[in-house]
């Protein structure tokens, strides 16, 4: 896992000491509101205000917070997505909320499964204020009949699927890595056809056609065999990943 993962740990350190807020946003999103909306929402005293994950959406949920029993956390706390986070510096500054998660992974790094993310809402379970869930649709996961949405309201969940602020492109199907026309890839394509890119697309190789296959007509069959792969992978990962922080 490249470090550069833990840059939002330490927002509040490296943004001038004159600033009280913050927005971060992950690099593979797509905005299709304003964004002046989400920098204007009010605080209301809380330290971060982010999204509910669509896929992990319970600190206990797999993917979630692997020490909460550890740390005494209730499994059943709502677990956020970090790729979309207004944060309010002066309370990460106060509270030290970087250098909690941080001391987070050093004890628990072996075990943990998203790294910032995971230290983010183990220290700050059931303490950050809830966004509309439309400012973060996993756009590989939304309207996916696989996809666990228990948590949410039928209406709400409508609503994120058919009408998000943000669509974030997070996992490994992305757009610009896999050929064809997967339903949740059009609105990039459609944004990038407005640019000086117009046109382009993924170059077609057995790779990229494989995975257009499987996101569009195989992966609601073969997803429990996609979940296995990717624990897997992690599992790989984490032997040689240690926060030296």
């Amino acid at each position: 896992m490249k470090s550069v993962t833990y840059y939002r740990l330490l927002l509040s350190d490296l943004a001038p000491a004159g600033w009280t807020k913050a927005l971060w946003l992950d690099c593979d999103i797509l905005l299709l509101n304003d964004l002046s909306t989400l920098w204007d929402l009010e605080m209301s005293d809380w330290p971060l205000l982010a999204a509910r994950d669509l896929v992990v959406p319970c600190l206990g949920s797999p993917y979630g917070v692997t020490a909460w029993q550890d740390l005494n956390l209730d499994p059943r706390l709502p677990h956020f997505n970090a790729g979309v986070m207004l944060l309010d510096l002066e309370r990460w500054r106060a509270e030290h909320i970087g250098e909690r998660a941080m001391g987070y992974l050093r004890q628990h790094g072996d075990r943990v499964c998203f790294f910032d993310q995971e230290a983010l809402n183990a220290v700050l379970a059931g303490c950050w204020g809830e966004l509309d869930p439309r400012w973060n649709q996993i756009a590989s996961m939304a309207g996916q009949r696989f996809l666990d949405t228990s948590h949410l309201d039928s209406e709400v969940y409508r609503q994120v699927v058919e009408n998000p602020f943000l669509v974030h492109y997070s996992g490994s199907l992305k757009p610009w890595k896999c050929f064809g026309l997967a339903e949740y890839w059009k609105p990039w394509y459609e944004v990038l056809d407005r640019t000086a890119w117009a046109g382009w697309r993924p170059p077609i190789t057995l790779r990229t056609i494989a995975l257009g296959l499987y996101s569009r007509k195989l992966r609601p069959w073969l997803y429990p065999l996609e979940a296995w792969y990717i624990a897997l992978l992690r599992k790989r990962r984490l032997k040689n990943h240690r926060v030296t922080y």
